[in-house]
């Protein structure tokens, strides 16, 4: 967005466990503009052992997470200000997410899935709305080393000009360790923004 410094986090970690995640975010326009201005907040994490329990941000409780015997995460509960329930629930297969459902007042709004290549890694998802009609396709290619490189998508609206074309595109880029240092998100052929990530 014009070159601008959007947001920066800052993750804490007790071993592998991230603790705190502080956040500093601004608008791209300036602070006299509608919509203009900046502003902070913090993420903590509350665990059970290697199970991330509950979501915090400023401490109040965003979300709540459940999980089965094999330790998979099977719902996420959020927590919003107009008190309407709002949750997902997981589905899996040999310990792989195959499906993802969305519920608003206990009714499904969208539904997700997911397909893997032979190693078990994930190379598409597929979206449908809560009347069974695709909302949107998700392709992950990937390097020689299982790395995803790029990530397309598309989603299917009546508003939406291109339907045949992946006009949503994310270039990823690591280090020689596999660690993500960069991600250039696309519109078209338009370069929009960049994610960068350090590490201690």
């Amino acid at each position: 967005m014009w070159g601008k410094l959007l947001e920066k986090r800052k993750c804490f970690y007790k071993g592998k466990e991230k603790i705190k995640e502080e956040i500093e975010f601004r608008m791209a326009y300036p602070s006299s503009e509608i919509g203009g201005g900046k502003g902070k907040g913090t993420y903590t994490y509350e665990y059970n052992g290697q199970q991330l329990l509950k979501l915090f941000y400023n401490k109040k409780p965003i979300e709540e997470y459940k999980y089965d015997k094999g330790n998979n995460q099977i719902e996420r509960r959020i927590t919003n200000e107009l008190n309407v329930p709002e949750y997902y629930r997981f589905f899996y297969s040999n310990n792989l997410k195959v499906k993802s459902q969305y519920f608003v007042e206990d009714t499904i709004g969208a539904v997700d899935t997911f397909i893997y290549d032979k190693d078990k890694r994930l190379t598409e998802k597929l979206s449908y709305d809560s009347k069974g009609l695709m909302s949107g396709y998700r392709v992950i290619i990937r390097n020689d080393k299982g790395e995803a490189i790029q990530e397309k998508w598309r989603t299917f609206y009546e508003r939406e000009i291109v339907e045949n074309n992946f006009y949503n595109v994310n270039q990823d880029y690591y280090d020689n360790n596999g660690r993500l240092l960069k991600t250039e998100f696309y519109f078209g052929d338009k370069l929009t923004t960049i994610y960068e990530f350090r590490y201690e």
